[in-house]
């Protein structure tokens, strides 16, 4: 089995062999690895979350490699037409353009690919996270009674009320206030995402734990892939890729 140190060490080496240099969190060599200087100077974040499976070809972790090394094998061609005497300056210029936008095409295609799955993923966040939604007519009733009931609670006993929502003894009316679907009187609609994060929390620690770093390789993944597409040099008539907010 490939250790998440052993992915890195090869990862290091890899990107090494065309000039890229690994930056480190502390002073020596061997520390954790912080980001991957290429050789036209820019730097890629690395810092991959604990959770990153380096024996997935198809994980996250995976994705940010192939991102870092389109990019380095693009820099890296770029300093190497640099160099080359044989060049004329116009020869070089439409090289170094046509390197820059082979490795824009990887990253872009990458970056892209990323930000639907982050979008997937988000979706897919929601509705976990959501209360199951209820479809027979008992149930529905059940709900709007107890927004009903809810609505009449005076004022000044909310905050015993979602206490003890909070601390897990109303379940089923922290359920069925969640899936209201207008505001609740009393700003009772503000608290609710935590009490009901907090009933999670309860029964569901697991479903919940494996969220929190699904969301956290993915927003890892999200900022190596924008970097090692900001990396990449772009004409200047052009402006950015128009992407997914």
């Amino acid at each position: 089995m490939n250790t998440l140190t052993d992915y890195t060490r090869n990862l290091v080496e890899t990107v090494a062999s065309e000039g890229a240099q690994p930056i480190y969190a502390r002073a020596e060599v061997g520390g954790e690895l912080d980001a991957i200087r290429l050789p036209t100077g820019a730097a890629i974040a690395w810092r991959v979350p604990e959770s990153a499976d380096p024996n997935d070809s198809a994980s996250e972790l995976h994705k940010a490699a192939l991102a870092i090394r389109a990019a380095t094998s693009a820099a890296a061609r770029v300093t190497a037409i640099q160099r080359d005497e044989r060049l004329s300056d116009t020869a070089k210029a439409e090289d170094i353009a046509n390197a820059w936008a082979g490795g824009a095409a990887k990253v872009d295609k990458l970056l892209s690919e990323v930000e639907a799955e982050a979008e997937r993923f988000a979706a897919h966040e929601r509705a976990m996270l959501a209360p199951p939604p209820v479809t027979d007519p008992v149930h529905q009733m059940a709900d709007m009674e107890a927004r009903q009931w809810l609505a009449s609670v005076p004022a000044a006993n909310l905050p015993d009320l979602v206490h003890k929502m909070q601390a897990g003894e109303l379940p089923d009316l922290l359920a069925a206030a969640m899936r209201s679907p207008v505001p609740l009187p009393g700003g009772v609609g503000q608290v609710l995402p935590d009490a009901w994060r907090a009933h999670l929390t309860r029964t569901r620690p697991d479903d919940l734990r494996a969220l929190d770093a699904r969301r956290e390789r993915l927003t890892w993944l999200l900022e190596v892939s924008r970097q090692a597409a900001g990396a990449i040099q772009r004409p200047q008539t052009t402006g950015p890729a128009v992407r997914r907010v």
